[in-house]
């Protein structure tokens, strides 16, 4: 073994790794079984097998099956041809008798009704059909690639792409062919043809296009039971789930009556598990996934969401599930047949979401408070009153601040700095000023004592003091 094969073998999974053992012994007996065992899941405790994710699809090995009966068994099988008999004897439309037995509690519990039962059994088997769609469509373009290789990529759609292999065929020269017959867009026609005229494909043998022709019938003939099953499911899903149908519809209501298994198991679900239900993840792309707009189900998908604007989806979905289950309870009661009780909860759920989405009203300018100014507490009396007259300003103080206009002032230098005199040094003899006995520096008592002890009065002190007396004091003591 090289060492590019010993690479790949270890990027293998466990499933290709056994299928490719399997096929290199070439026993067709053995393979078969193995792709059972790879298509066929354990059965969940419904009886619903479980479906195959596209991660499962992409490395299941298609292209060495030669036959597709291998692969699409649900279409040769007796369970979908049963339920497509059944649904014929019970007929599309729902008669007076049966409306009367869903609407009408003392028929039994709904569980036991055969016709509730077909309809969950179907709704289920519809499920089942869509992933056996996508089964034959990876064949079909597993063996019609070397043909037409750009045409997967051109039509997404697994019916459409069966319907346009089916039409082409082993024609090389497909301008000339009419593709409206087949529903594709006008877009989508010109956009084929401008690719088949410059693909690089070979025409197919007769065995190879033999194989891609049966599969191409074999997807439409699903689809056409797909379609069938699905009247047959909206014609009686209004019937035992009134209620459910008038809030939210009748294809989100046989959805998750489908994906939960029946009314029963859906009224004993918790509503925040609701939104998971119908879920399809992408996986296989390389990019990141954003959640912000939350588990994109069949509640997401529904009619009224989508009409929600997006801002508000959430919050609607959050609404509706709380709803559901509440009203999945009503109809398994078979309380309000009528559906009023949906149709009510649904005008409630519409107003109060225009309430949430209705915006602020604009107000209009608003006026300031009035300011707080209240007086200031004051202490008042004599004694504040001489204290505010002794810190007064003095005359002197006063002809400092002022100034006269054409002239400079004066000015005393002290140290580094130096202040201004103002009009002190114009109002002639400072002496002369006028001295308010109010703001006076005043001796207090016990100063007076003290100085009359020294000697004399303030008075005396005064009249024989002179100007080169100091204040200062020496006492000779003769010994």
């Amino acid at each position: 073994m090289s060492l590019a094969e010993e690479f790949e073998n270890d990027f293998l999974s466990d499933e290709e790794e056994n299928l490719e053992a399997i096929k290199e012994e070439d026993d067709e007996e053995t393979f078969e079984g193995a792709m059972g065992m790879a298509l066929d899941e354990d059965e969940s405790k419904d009886g619903i097998k479980r479906r195959l994710s596209d991660e499962d699809i992409s490395n299941v090995i298609i292209r060495e099956i030669g036959d597709i009966k291998k692969l699409a068994r649900l279409g040769t099988s007796g369970t979908l041809e049963d339920v497509l008999k059944r649904i014929e004897e019970y007929g599309t439309t729902s008669s007076p008798i049966a409306t009367a037995r869903f609407a009408n509690s003392s028929y039994g519990s709904l569980d036991n009704d055969p016709e509730y039962r077909l309809v969950v059994e179907a709704n289920a088997l519809s499920a089942e059909l869509d992933q056996e769609i996508i089964l034959i469509n990876k064949f079909i373009k597993d063996h019609y690639r070397s043909k037409f290789p750009e045409l997967e990529t051109l039509i997404r759609n697994p019916l459409d792409y069966a319907k346009t292999v089916r039409l082409i065929g082993n024609e090389m020269n497909i301008v000339q062919i009419d593709f409206t017959q087949i529903g594709l867009s006008s877009a989508s026609i010109m956009v084929v043809k401008m690719a088949a005229t410059t693909t690089k494909g070979q025409p197919l043998d007769d065995r190879e296009l033999a194989l891609v022709m049966k599969a191409c019938d074999m997807a439409i003939d699903l689809d056409d039971a797909k379609r069938k099953i699905f009247d047959f499911v909206q014609s009686r899903v209004p019937l035992f789930a009134p209620n459910l149908c008038a809030f939210i519809g009748t294809r989100t209501t046989s959805q998750l009556i489908g994906a939960t298994g029946g009314l029963s198991q859906l009224a004993a679900k918790s509503a925040s598990n609701l939104p998971a239900y119908g879920m399809k993840r992408a996986l296989g792309t390389g990019m990141a996934l954003n959640w912000s707009e939350g588990g994109q189900g069949f509640i997401w998908q529904s009619e009224y969401i989508q009409r929600t604007p997006p801002d508000y989806r959430r919050q609607a979905q959050r609404r509706v599930s709380g709803k559901i289950v509440l009203l999945a309870r009503i109809d398994q009661q078979r309380e309000s047949p009528d559906g009023l009780t949906g149709k009510k909860w649904r005008q409630d759920l519409e107003k109060a979401m225009r309430k949430i989405m209705t915006p602020p009203e604009a107000r209009g300018p608003r006026a300031l408070p009035a300011p707080l100014d209240a007086p200031s507490k004051k202490r008042g009396g004599k004694r504040v009153r001489k204290a505010k007259e002794k810190n007064a300003m003095t005359e002197a103080r006063k002809l400092q601040n002022r100034m006269k206009f054409g002239e400079a002032e004066a000015e005393v230098e002290y140290g580094d700095e130096s202040e201004g005199l103002g009009m002190l040094t114009q109002a002639g003899n400072f002496r002369a000023l006028t001295v308010d006995n109010r703001t006076k520096a005043k001796v207090g008592k016990k100063t007076q004592a003290r100085l009359s002890q020294i000697g004399g009065t303030k008075t005396n002190l005064r009249k024989e003091s002179s100007g080169l007396q100091s204040s200062v004091f020496y006492t000779v003591t003769r010994h």
